[in-house]
């Protein structure tokens, strides 16, 4: 009531990014149409943040592209929920949302928040390519190995080792679960194995 729009035009589009993590934590919470409800609202909340002249990416880069990036989040939640070509387009979206965001989260200027885009993006151009065929399958696919990649130089797992285990294990999904390539995934689960050691869930060894 009291950060409006026309008063307080920066507090009004901090608390709608807000708004929008806690609808998206809420949906992804939430099943059947309640979840996707509230993932709209969760959208409707973060464009509203992008109103022009409030987060633009000229005058606020940095919150713009945060946007972007929670824009691409509850996309892709969006996407995996539908079906048929209304997915694609949802999926499709997201990547250009994370594309967007990693025009200002760059690796040299925000490189843990690059990171994150990088690891977000990878699965959203993971799930378009299981639903691609032939040519532009194998592009896709390649292109979230890469980004699975790309986030790994920032998320070591001496300076990261939550968000480094977060991403190893989305590759190991991609490698045995989608492109069948099993050498490739047991080697990724053994250097998670040997660095979690301790931790009993690590070993459970993909075989």
């Amino acid at each position: 009531v009291e950060r409006t729009h026309k008063k307080f035009s920066q507090q009004w589009a901090t608390t709608q990014n807000n708004r929008g993590y806690v609808l998206r934590d809420l949906g992804a919470r939430t099943g059947g149409k309640e979840g996707e409800k509230l993932l709209w609202a969760a959208m409707a909340a973060y464009d509203s943040a992008l109103i022009v002249r409030i987060r633009t990416r000229k005058d606020r880069p940095q919150q713009w592209a945060d946007t972007q990036n929670n824009r691409g989040v509850v996309l892709g939640d969006l996407g995996i929920r539908t079906d048929g070509e209304e997915r694609v387009k949802l999926l499709k979206d997201a990547r250009t949302a994370y594309d967007s965001a990693l025009v200002v989260r760059t690796r040299k200027l925000l490189p843990q928040q690059w990171a994150a885009t990088q690891n977000n993006l990878g699965n959203v151009l993971r799930d378009l390519g299981t639903r691609a065929a032939g040519e532009e399958r194998a592009k896709l696919l390649q292109a979230a190995v890469a980004a699975y990649y790309s986030a790994l130089q920032v998320r070591t797992f001496e300076s990261l080792p939550i968000e480094w285990a977060q991403t190893q294990n989305n590759l190991i999904y991609l490698y045995h679960e989608v492109l069948f390539h099993f050498s490739e995934a047991f080697a990724v689960n053994q250097q998670l194995a040997a660095r979690l050691s301790n931790d009993r869930s690590a070993q459970c060894g993909i075989v």
